[in-house]
C-alpha cells in the first residue's frame, strides 16, 4: 500500500491509504514517518476533517505539540469556511459539514479550536507572537468572547506586546 498511494488519483482513495500506512507506521514505532504521512493526506483535497482528526488524535497520544497544533489550526480553518458557506464538504469532506448543526456551530468550533491551538502555541511551543494570532483568529470570530479577550491580553503581554496588551485591557474594563 505504502508504494501504491503516492500513486493514485484518487484524492478521497489516496488519502485513506495514507491513513492506513500512517496507522501501520505508528504500530511500528515510527511516529514521525506516520506524522509525515497524515500531513500529506490531510493536504489533499478532499476528505481533510478526519484526516486532520487523525493527526490530532496521534499528535496527542505521542505529544507532539507543533504537530497537534497543525491539526487543531487545520481543522479551526475548515470550521471557518464551513461557517461561511464556502466549503459545502469538497474540501473538507461531508461529514465535516453533517457534524455541525448550523452555521452558529461551525463558527464556535472554529473559535474553540483556533483557541487551543493559541493556547498550545504559549505554553508548549513558548511561541508568544503565535498565540497572540491564533487569539487573533479566534477573536474575529467570536470578537465579544470576554475571555477570549482577556487570553490574548494576556499572551500580548508575555510576547512583549503591550500596546495590544494595553488595547485588550480597555476592552475588558469597557465591557464591564
Amino acid at each position: 500500500i505504502a508504494t501504491r498511494a503516492p500513486h493514485i488519483g484518487d484524492p478521497t482513495l489516496r488519502g485513506v491509504l495514507l491513513a492506513e500506512v500512517a496507522s501501520a507506521r505508528e504500530v511500528e514505532g515510527d511516529v514521525d514517518g506516520a506524522l509525515a504521512l497524515l500531513r500529506e493526506a490531510s493536504a489533499l483535497p478532499a476528505g481533510r476533517w478526519r484526516l486532520l482528526e487523525l493527526q490530532e488524535r496521534l499528535a496527542r497520544k505521542h505529544g507532539r505539540a507543533a504537530e497537534l497544533i497543525e491539526a487543531l489550526e487545520g481543522r479551526a480553518v475548515l470550521a471557518g469556511a464551513i461557517a461561511r458557506g464556502e466549503d459545502q464538504g469538497q474540501n473538507s469532506g461531508t461529514f465535516a459539514v453533517k457534524r455541525f448543526a448550523d452555521a452558529e456551530g461551525a463558527s464556535i468550533e472554529s473559535a474553540a479550536l483556533w483557541r487551543e491551538a493559541a493556547r498550545l502555541r504559549a505554553t508548549a511551543l513558548a511561541d508568544g507572537a503565535g498565540a497572540v494570532q491564533g487569539y487573533g483568529q479566534a477573536l474575529a470570530i467570536r470578537p465579544d468572547d470576554l475571555l477570549l479577550r482577556q487570553e490574548r491580553m494576556l499572551a500580548c503581554e508575555v510576547a512583549g506586546d503591550l500596546e495590544g496588551a494595553a488595547a485588550d485591557a480597555q476592552a475588558l474594563v469597557a465591557a464591564g
